[in-house]
């Protein structure tokens, strides 16, 4: 008797369900599944909108699965180093909650670049994106922190779901049109906006292809993030205002990476691309993603669509390290920020704030703190050569 074929791409384990659950945890505006590869133990991925291949961070986990190494591929994504060689492993099973997929191919990379799980404070092993996303209408609920995904042909758009917005494809990322910028008493619309679930931002702007006189005149230098190819930097400012579909957001934080680590490497595109619209936007609704119907379908969560854009008020950014990510080491300091001025410097590291050891707080809630309320006075011991030294600044907007 012939061999029954397995499903391609992922579908339910379960058979005959329209649809199937999955809790995520929320970190940093990140998007955090549990994943299974093969028979490994519970691994954490990050579910990136913009991601086209699923994504192995930890080398450490080369070792641990049955990686069939296929071909070489060389990649090339927004950072300051050059494009890196990866390999393609083939032929393994995926298993996110209720959902599966067999005979998977996935891109090992020889380094972790990204570092995420310093930044978020858990081991982050890999992305996943539209393997997910075009198989299935995605439904992102960030007040309940649960996934639902239906099967596309069993969804049908209800206006009480929320507000209908089309939805483009470009080489697999999902892009918006329907959308409207002001700054400066200047505006320009239908600009072209990716849908970034893997994006901690509010707004990021490619400074290349933005009217010059929408952008702001006050611009603070900053540290943006991590891409595939290393560090972002680049400038923060605000916008006074961002239109989606029917919903207003003033006063927006808006990113500009450098055009030497940012333009050049979206060149590829086949429609120009303004910039995207992150986590910290799309956390203020339950979010649907419908590759196969074009559509993307916001509902406004009411506690948090009106709340402003607040960002860091010290001017520090952290990493996690150690046992539990409970380390805290300063990995960069803006000129001229609170923390800045009062002489805190890259490499130190952070043992109590406030009174309280920081060994038991978490890297979401030192972040927390240092965005919470302007004038607030923050005490600080830090380790640096051996010495313990105690500064004290107070929050303020330095965006």
């Amino acid at each position: 008797m012939a061999q029954k074929e397995k499903p391609l791409g992922f579908h339910p384990i379960r058979k005959k369900v329209t649809y199937t659950t999955c809790p995520f945890e929320l970190r940093a505006n990140l998007i955090v599944v549990k994943t299974l590869v093969d028979q490994s133990d519970t691994l954490n991925f990050i579910l990136d909108s913009g991601v086209q291949s699923i994504i192995i961070l930890d080398s450490a986990l080369r070792t641990r699965l049955h990686t069939k190494i296929g071909r070489e591929i060389i990649i090339s994504g927004i950072g300051e180093s050059p494009p890196f060689t990866a390999f393609v492993s083939l032929g393994h099973t995926i298993k996110i909650s209720g959902l599966i997929a067999y005979s998977q191919n996935i891109v090992l990379l020889q380094e972790n670049f990204l570092n995420l799980s310093e930044y978020l404070g858990i081991p982050v092993h890999g992305i996943i994106g539209s393997d997910l996303f075009s198989r299935f209408h995605v439904e992102i609920d960030y007040s309940t922190s649960m996934l639902t995904f239906i099967e596309p042909s069993k969804y049908k758009y209800k206006k009480h779901k929320g507000t209908a917005i089309p939805l483009l494809l470009d080489r697999t990322k999902p892009y918006i049109q329907l959308t409207k910028l002001k700054n400066n008493g200047k505006e320009i619309e239908n600009i072209n906006l990716v849908v970034d679930t893997g994006g901690a931002h509010s707004l990021l702007l490619n400074g290349e292809v933005i009217p010059e006189d929408l952008v702001p005149e006050k611009l603070t230098d900053g540290h943006l993030g991590r891409g595939l190819n290393g560090n972002i930097e680049g400038k923060l400012g605000r916008m006074d205002l961002l239109q989606i579909g029917n919903y207003h957001f003033k006063d927006v934080i808006a990113t500009f990476p450098d055009s030497v680590v940012f333009d050049s490497k979206i060149t590829h595109a086949t429609a120009t691309r303004h910039g995207s619209i992150g986590g910290e936007i799309l956390k203020r609704f339950i979010v649907g993603l419908n590759y196969q119907q074009g559509l993307l379908v916001l509902k406004p969560i009411k506690k948090e669509i009106k709340k402003p854009f607040e960002a860091d008020m010290s001017g520090l950014e952290l990493r996690a390290t150690g046992k539990d990510y409970r380390t805290f080491e300063i990995f960069s300091v803006i000129q001229n920020s609170p923390a800045g001025e009062a002489g805190l410097l890259p490499g130190d590291k952070i043992m109590v704030i406030n009174n309280k050891l920081a060994n038991l707080m978490t890297i979401n809630e030192l972040y927390g703190l240092f965005s919470k309320k302007e004038g607030k006075k923050i005490e600080i011991v830090v380790l640096r050569n051996h010495a313990l030294l105690s500064f004290e600044f107070v929050l303020r907007k330095i965006i």
